[in-house]
């Protein structure tokens, strides 16, 4: 209990939560691989280019992990439609209403595009760089979160 370090594994808190894990650097590579026993998971972070901070990066994600999300169940016919998906210049959200939101959020869960139900439920994403996103759709009875791909 007094000792955080043993046999290659540092015990520290991270997130708020209690990690067990270890870092590493040779050549230009920076990693670190977490166990979180709260949930179960395993994580590991391997970065080539700097800087980075392997640890900042493996730390938002056991802050998105850990997150506490309560979602409505909405029936699938209230379910917006998305097209294109994947998209390159923008994408409709068909069914959007009034009160709804639309966040793209990036891996590391920044938002990188917030728009309101606007009349034509068209979404510009060419300011957006290629790459893998999530869709989240907040309505007032619901919220929706959907894998979203941009391409070029």
């Amino acid at each position: 209990d007094t000792n955080a370090y043993g046999l290659g594994v540092r015990r520290q808190i991270l997130a708020g939560n209690v990690v067990l894990g270890h870092t590493g650097s040779i050549r230009g590579y920076e990693s670190i691989v977490l166990y979180v026993p709260s949930i179960d998971v395993g994580i590991s972070v391997l970065v080539n280019q700097g800087p980075s901070e392997p640890f900042i990066i493996a730390a938002r994600m056991i802050e998105i992990l850990t997150q506490e999300l309560s979602v409505d169940e909405a029936p699938l016919t209230d379910e917006p439609l998305i097209i294109p998906n994947p998209a390159a210049t923008s994408l409709v959200i068909s069914g959007m209403s009034d009160g709804h939101t639309a966040w793209v959020i990036d891996a590391a869960g920044r938002v990188c595009l917030e728009a309101s139900s606007c009349s034509d439920d068209r979404l510009d994403v060419s300011m957006l760089a290629p790459g893998a996103y999530t869709l989240v759709l907040s309505g007032p009875k619901s919220r929706r979160a959907t894998p979203l791909a941009i391409v070029r």
